[in-house]
């Protein structure tokens, strides 16, 4: 997770090279192995290194090309490199042998244009200043996990990785964004897409590129899940092998690497997958990689005790040159929040779990690592709990409507007439649903000022596919409440002095993923299918016959009860969402009492929403 800053003046007057730095040096965690700079009358770039693999070692960004022409900044790792060079060097515009992933970024523009994105795979934000054009280009990768953010100031746009480099250049630009506050208050994230937490602010959604010429923005589309062409088999058995070749590459590519890496795996299913294959390919291929793995454990506390799997996964993967089971008992929520230890605080969190996730990243770091490979990604291309999402029920062949309804009730905690309305009826009749839901106790009436206008269209909206599987897995990829999270989490590796890589986040594998026949996704109770029999032979038995999961729950609450409970009354003592008008005073404190006295659930959720706003809304305050 590196960084890049770039500021264009659409007047054509001069960069101001302080400024520039000012951005660069906002966001230095993101570049330990160096800022490099460059200006080109009205554009200037600076990219902030953070070499994890042998091509970035040599590398210098900004990265000249096409004699002077062209320009490039980038914060990349690309998959699938072998075949991108192949057909690079075919057509003549590459000659080294291991170009870096920056190069082929240029390479691929001076050879296909504004069509290369659907050439480059991995994870990408970049930017390319073409001076006789006068044009600057930008990009994200499909999936959303690097960051761009973009404001417009006068004749000055800003463009850059973190929000504080772009708020270093311009302080003004703090005004708080009301609708996607209150739409965080109220569960709704799809303006997270597209829109930050400052209102002059924005985000270049995923699979977009954004052109800016003759001083006029224009984003544009040019990847949509779904719509590409897969090869179609008339076996399971052959679905199941393509799906483990396609991972293998995915986890094969994220093992490029000159630093060590760290698996993180509970013992959970996708996790497991992780590291048994990293442990397969080690062998396989010989490669020199100095992989560990990493398990926050809660003996403590049964409910969420992963231990005896995450035991059984050290031992099998024989070939990793560590493994730590790291006690968490002590990773209450709200451990660490808001500003500490330097976290930047660019946006509200989406928890409340940090410290538990720092513990990984302190003993990671204690070994050397650099790199951090993990299961992310697996529940949502796959659907975690199919069960849940009634929808999927319109996939079931009628001939086993019957044998799979009970899983769907228990799982659920619907009655079969329910399921069988919000599967059938509720598609049929939209209109006549969203009235009924007017029924429902919605936030406002919980005292939560929400927006009475729905956000504005979305920017991913929902193609056609051929199963519902397939579809609800592409809403949960692209929904704005995953691009929060996504975001998220490369704060926080990057703040560690991490890159994070997501094998199940590859994109041919998602795509492949997203189409697969909707029995290989779930059947007879059980979800991801074509999961556990892809990986059958390598996984440790007591993982892949086991059932159920743990949940954290036990391990969070504690804070927010015990531990930090007086940090948070004093937070939400004369609360600035109260001040602000976001929340009634009143509901408020009434919702903590509730939640302190009964423990209940759905003030819990509404809380840790709560928490992470206020803690946001005071560093503003401070920081003003």
């Amino acid at each position: 997770m590196s960084g890049i800053c770039v500021q264009l003046n659409l007047d054509g007057a001069q960069v101001d090279d302080g400024g520039l730095h000012r951005m660069a040096e906002a966001a230095a965690y993101r570049g330990p192995d160096g800022i490099r700079y460059r200006l080109d009358g009205a554009v200037g770039m600076a990219h902030l290194a953070f070499h994890t693999t042998p091509e970035a070692v040599s590398e210098v960004q900004p990265l000249v090309g096409a004699n002077g022409r062209l320009m490039l900044v980038a914060d990349a790792r690309l998959d699938h490199r072998d075949e991108l060079i192949a057909g690079l060097t075919s057509r003549g515009f590459v000659q080294e042998k291991s170009p870096s992933d920056a190069a082929l970024i240029l390479a691929s523009y001076l050879c296909w244009g504004k069509d290369c994105l659907r050439q480059i795979n991995g994870d990408y934000a970049f930017a390319i200043w073409d001076a006789e054009a006068q044009e600057l280009f930008c990009a994200r990768d499909a999936i959303g996990i690097r960051l761009l953010h973009y404001a417009q100031v006068g004749q000055r746009l800003y463009i850059a990785t973190a929000i504080g480099s772009i708020l270093a250049a311009q302080p003004d630009l703090r005004k708080v964004n009301l609708p996607i506050i209150q739409d965080f208050l109220a569960g709704r994230y799809g303006r997270w897409v597209y829109q930050t937490a400052y209102e002059e602010i924005a985000r270049l959604p995923q699979s977009y590129t954004m052109t800016v010429r003759d001083g006029r923005i224009s984003l544009q589309r040019y990847w949509v899940w779904g719509e590409q062409s897969l090869t179609r088999y008339q076996r399971d058995e052959d679905y199941i092998a393509h799906y483990r070749e396609l991972f293998e590459k995915a986890t094969l590519s994220c093992l490029r690497t000159t630093v060590p890496v760290s698996v993180w795996s509970g013992g959970g299913l996708d996790s497991a997958v992780t590291a048994t294959t990293v442990d397969y390919l080690l062998e396989k291929y010989g490669l020199d990689v100095d992989a560990y793995l990493h398990s926050a454990v809660f003996k403590g506390i049964p409910s969420a005790d992963e231990s005896a799997y995450a035991e059984a996964l050290a031992m099998h993967c024989t070939r990793f040159k560590g493994s730590r089971l790291l006690p968490s008992e002590d990773c209450w929520g709200f451990k660490e929040h808001g500003r500490d230890g330097g976290y930047p605080l660019d946006e509200p969190e989406p928890g409340i779990d940090r410290a538990l996730t720092n513990r990984l990243y302190g003993a990671a770091r204690g070994d050397g690592c650099r790199v951090c490979l993990s299961g992310e990604g697996s529940d949502n291309a796959l659907l975690k709990g199919a069960y849940i999402y009634l929808d999927v029920l319109r996939d079931v062949p009628l001939k086993h409507l019957r044998e799979e309804l009970p899983y769907f009730i228990a799982r659920s905690g619907h009655s079969w007439l329910g399921i069988l309305a919000r599967a059938y009826l509720r598609p049929a009749m939209p209109n006549f649903w969203r009235v009924l839901k007017r029924f429902k106790r919605r936030p406002e009436e919980m005292g939560w000022k929400v927006p009475t206008l729905p956000p504005p269209d979305e920017y991913l909206p929902v193609p056609e596919f051929s199963s519902q599987g397939g579809r609800t897995a592409y809403e949960t990829l692209t929904r704005g409440h995953y691009a929060f999270r996504l975001a998220y989490f490369d704060i926080l590796a990057a703040s560690n002095g991490f890159e994070e890589r997501y094998p199940f986040l590859d994109r041919r594998l998602v795509e492949y993923s997203l189409q697969i026949p909707p029995h290989l996704r779930f059947r007879r109770g059980t979800s991801k299918l074509i999961l556990r029999q892809a990986f059958a032979d390598i996984l440790p038995a007591k993982i892949s016959s086991r059932k159920g999961n743990t949940h954290l729950g036990d391990v969070i609450e504690p804070g927010v009860l015990g531990e930090e409970r007086q940090e948070i009354e004093a937070l939400l003592t004369n609360a600035r969402v109260v001040s602000g008008g976001l929340i009634d005073e009143g509901q408020l404190r009434e919702t903590w009492n509730t939640y302190v006295e009964k423990r209940d659930q759905n003030c819990y959720h509404m809380l840790m929403d709560v928490l992470p706003i206020e803690d946001w809304l005071r560093f503003l305050e401070d920081a003003a």
